[in-house]
């Protein structure tokens, strides 16, 4: 749709092209800088950009601090502040391009750049939408030396050009800017009710791509995507075609997972297969900082096409490329240092490398990449500090390397690791209280004590960890409405979304906390969990949430067919690799 705003020479339109559709494509936080050779060329840039939200319903909101003294901090305070508001603002506009050259204001814009970057991962975890940083052209390099981390994570950096043509007349407008054809396809393939001439409601902020990609949205996207290839392989598309900015990686992974969820593996593999080969050639071309956002590209396509992979019960394929996953984090960690995102990354890597040796049974690389992870997790938390999200990846890091260390019949290492998770757990519950998510981990980590104590001959530490697990399920069930109700509820999700995969599994993860507690049905609930998830297995075998309930199951059967034992009776030696999802 036009927007009826000031006319823009040539070099204007294309700028105010690639902002409107970067702005569109973008899911969850983003950020773009902008620089600007003169603040006159703001107003029309803004009045365009205000237009255009305002079509979309999409509420957003300008930061426009005029004086140096404090600047930073107001900014900063402004900043967060507003991420609380509702609606939540899909796109935060921040101006720190005044006094080019004045000692007082460069010292004021590079301490916001420094504070900005220090909260990052606060800005990512809070922020679901776009921060839009203005400065003064010409701080191309305080904007990359002094926020290093938000830098390489830009989504875009543009220079505003002057809105007159060369010889100083104003010319028409450029044919219109189209709808971004990514993730915002989800609002395309649905009915508008502007159409009916209701008023746009306000959009309180994006969920994740992958959430808001519909199966229509994914259909149409998939669509665009096969015209564009026109038959060829992505070795012959034209990296310099025009067309080809308009599709973004995170919606090539929203729509690989929209064919997942509709039983279309193998297209969602070859979508896969597609944008890592694409990933690849854009990095052999690319250099310097292109090369770093290409090679990060190629990690979030590499650990699509695992998980596909996995999802398809071919393990021995995704091993060299989950190989090659965690070479290209490790390259980018040398090339970058240790931020947040970087870490992260490797991390993410090495955990699905661990879980790809474990499905075929090389513990001992299975082992090296989870303390290899955990490694990584450690550094995270360090950097991050005790923040919920930092600690739960480090507990679940330390159950990893537990799995794997007990698989391999080291007890002594599976218990230290098992008990700091389990410290973890307890610290995050009296942080964050008895949330459904805190009472079923800390359950999980009691399972794992509870094992290693009966490995280890100590009945009674096993005995009290066991206990203690099955009265936290107990009032997990409670919470959620009693026993009855939660296993109705579940009932009720598999019947609305059919034969899903994922709700098979919520449902037989139900029935295995009714099975841990006392009465007549709890034989019942447990048979069927286990058809369930035997199904599931058969199915999905390379699905690792499956594999672990199926583990757990079994732990519980064994459990309930278990006869009362002396205390002085050592029980039998748990099996190896045995543990709860």
């Amino acid at each position: 749709m036009t927007v009826a705003t000031e006319a823009f020479s040539a070099p204007a339109e294309a700028a105010w092209a690639r902002l409107a559709r970067r702005v569109g494509q973008l899911q969850g936080f983003g950020y773009i800088v902008l620089f600007v050779p003169d603040p006159a060329v703001l107003a029309p840039f803004k009045a365009r950009l205000a237009a255009w939200m305002g079509e979309r319903g999409w509420p957003w909101l300008t930061l426009s601090e005029r004086q140096s003294a404090g600047f930073a901090e107001r900014s900063i305070t402004a900043l967060f502040d507003s991420l609380s508001a509702e609606p939540a603002p899909r796109l935060v506009w921040l101006e720190a391009h005044r006094g080019a050259g004045q000692p007082a204001w460069e010292q004021a814009r590079g301490e916001l750049l420094s504070r900005l970057n220090e909260r990052r991962g606060r800005l990512e975890a809070e922020l679901a939408g776009t921060l839009v940083l203005v400065l003064p052209e010409g701080a191309q390099r305080s904007a990359a030396g002094q926020a290093p981390d938000l830098w390489h994570v830009r989504s875009l950096g543009l220079s505003l050009p002057a809105l007159a043509g060369q010889e100083g007349q104003v010319l028409p407008l450029a044919p219109p800017v189209p709808d971004p054809p990514p993730a915002a396809l989800a609002a395309e393939a649905e009915a508008d009710p502007r159409a009916a001439g209701a008023p746009p409601a306000p959009v309180a902020g994006p969920a994740p791509a992958s959430a808001l990609l519909s199966d229509a949205a994914s259909a149409l996207w998939l669509q665009r995507w096969q015209d564009l290839l026109a038959g060829r392989s992505v070795e012959q598309l034209d990296l310099a075609d025009d067309a080809l900015p308009a599709f973004a990686l995170q919606d090539s992974l929203a729509c690989q997972d929209a064919l997942l969820r509709q039983g279309r593996a193998e297209e969602a593999l070859q979508l896969a297969q597609q944008w890592v080969a694409l990933a690849r050639r854009r990095r052999a071309q690319g250099r310097g900082l292109l090369d770093i956002a290409s090679s990060r590209e190629l990690c979030a396509a590499l650990e699509g096409q695992v998980r596909i992979l996995l999802h398809l019960g071919r393990p021995q394929e995704a091993l060299p490329l989950g190989e090659a996953h965690v070479a290209v984090c490790r390259e980018l960690l040398s090339r970058l240092g240790e931020s947040p995102a970087v870490l992260q990354a490797l991390a993410l890597a090495l955990d699905q490398l661990s879980r790809t040796a474990q499905i075929l049974g090389d513990w001992h690389r299975a082992a090296a990449a989870a303390e290899d992870s955990l490694g990584v997790h450690r550094r995270l938390a360090s950097r991050l500090g005790e923040t919920p999200d930092s600690l739960r990846g480090l507990a679940l890091a330390l159950d990893r390397a537990g799995h794997a260390a007990q698989a391999l019949g080291d007890w002594y290492r599976a218990g230290a690791v098992y008990e700091e998770s389990l410290s973890l757990r307890q610290l995050l519950a009296r942080r964050l209280g008895d949330s459904p998510d805190a009472l079923r981990d800390l359950s999980v980590a009691l399972d794992n004590i509870g094992r290693v104590a009966e490995a280890q001959g100590d009945w009674a530490r096993g005995t009290e960890a066991y206990e203690e697990a099955l009265m936290l399920r107990r009032q997990l069930i409670e919470q959620q409405g009693g026993l009855p109700e939660r296993l109705a509820q579940s009932r009720a999700q598999l019947a609305q979304g059919g034969a899903a995969p994922e709700l098979e599994a919520d449902l037989a993860s139900t029935l295995l906390d009714a099975a841990a507690l006392p009465g007549p049905r709890a034989e019942a609930y447990r048979e069927e969990a286990g058809q369930i998830l035997a199904a599931l297995c058969g199915r999905h075998p390379g699905v690792d949430r499956y594999r672990r309930l199926l583990q757990r199951y079994a732990l519980s059967n064994a459990k309930s067919a278990a006869p009362t034992v002396p205390p002085d009776t050592p029980p039998d030696q748990p099996q190896a690799g045995s543990s709860s999802p």
